[in-house]
C-alpha cells in the first residue's frame, strides 16, 4: 500500500515535513533556486497552503506586483513570509510573529494603515479560498487577512513607497567622483531623484558639493547633506540613515490614506 523507502530516503522525506509543518519556517537566502525547492516541498506535503500562497500571489490586484515592479528576492521573500503567516496561523490561530515584531519594532506601528489594500486582501483571499475549496481555511479568514495584509503592506511600502524623498543633487555632474553617489541614490527605492534645473520648491533634500557655501545660507528651510568627491563608506551609511530617517517622517501620520500600491 505504502512505497518502500531506504533509510535514506525516509530520513529525507521526515526532514521535509519538519521542515513544511516547522512553526517559523524562516529563510536565510531568497534566492529562486531555494525558493523553488520550498515552494515545492509545500506543494508535495500542503498542497491547501501552496495553493492559498500561490493563488493569492497571482490574483491580488494591485500593481506593484502586477507590473512585476518588485525585486525577485523581494517577492520569493514574500512568498516565504506568508508561508510562515499560514503555518503560525493555523497552529497559534494568529501569527506570533507579527505580534512581536508589532511589539517591538515602532517603526511598524507607525506605518500607515491602507484600507483599500486590506479589503483587496480579503477579497483576494475568500476567492482563492471559495473557488478552490480549501474548507479548512475557512474559519482562519479573518486572521489570515491580517497577517497576509500585514506582510503585503510592508512590503509595499519598501519597494513601492507612497511617499518618496525627493533628493536634488547638485554636485559636479561632470565628476567621475559623483557617479558612487548618484548610482546609490538610484538604487533605493523610496528615493526619487529630482533635477535643480525643475526646481527645489518640493524637495526633501538638497546634496551639495562640500566646496560650495551652505545653501541654508541661501535657501532658508531647505535640509541640505555636503558630500566630498572622495567620500568614504561612513558617508554612504551616515546619508543613508539620514534618507531613511526622513523617509519615515514622510510616511509617519498619514494613515488611513487609501493609497493605491
Amino acid at each position: 500500500m505504502f512505497p518502500k523507502f531506504s533509510t535514506e530516503g525516509q530520513m529525507g522525506e521526515s526532514a521535509a515535513m519538519y521542515f513544511v509543518f516547522n512553526f517559523l519556517p524562516l529563510f536565510g537566502t531568497t534566492n529562486s533556486q531555494t525558493m523553488a525547492r520550498t515552494m515545492e516541498r509545500f506543494r508535495h506535503y500542503n498542497l491547501p497552503l501552496y495553493t492559498l500562497v500561490t493563488e493569492f500571489l497571482a490574483k491580488l490586484p494591485v500593481a506593484f506586483l502586477t507590473s512585476d515592479r518588485l525585486p525577485e528576492g523581494a517577492m520569493n521573500l514574500l512568498k516565504a513570509n506568508l508561508l510562515a503567516n499560514v503555518v503560525f496561523t493555523l497552529e497559534f490561530g494568529e501569527d506570533l510573529s507579527q505580534v512581536i515584531a508589532y511589539e517591538i519594532n515602532e517603526h511598524l506601528v507607525a506605518m500607515p494603515d491602507n484600507s483599500l489594500l486590506k479589503k483587496r486582501v480579503r477579497q483576494t483571499l475568500e476567492h482563492v479560498v471559495y473557488v478552490n475549496e480549501l474548507d479548512e481555511l475557512k474559519p482562519h479568514l479573518d486572521a489570515l487577512t491580517e497577517a497576509f495584509y500585514k506582510d503585503v503592506l510592508q512590503v509595499a511600502q519598501q519597494f513601492a513607497p507612497k511617499s518618496k524623498v525627493r533628493v536634488a543633487a547638485m554636485t559636479e555632474q561632470a565628476g567621475l567622483g559623483y557617479v558612487d553617489l548618484l548610482s546609490f541614490l538610484m538604487a533605493q527605492p523610496f528615493v526619487e531623484l529630482v533635477s535643480p534645473d525643475d526646481g527645489l520648491e518640493n524637495v526633501d533634500l538638497v546634496i551639495e558639493s562640500a566646496t560650495v557655501p551652505d545653501a541654508t545660507k541661501r535657501r532658508a528651510g531647505i535640509l541640505t547633506y555636503k558630500w566630498a568627491a572622495s567620500a568614504s563608506n561612513d558617508w554612504f551609511g551616515e546619508l543613508y540613515a539620514e534618507l531613511r530617517q526622513i523617509w519615515e517622517n514622510k510616511n509617519e501620520g498619514s494613515r488611513d490614506e487609501n493609497f493605491d500600491y
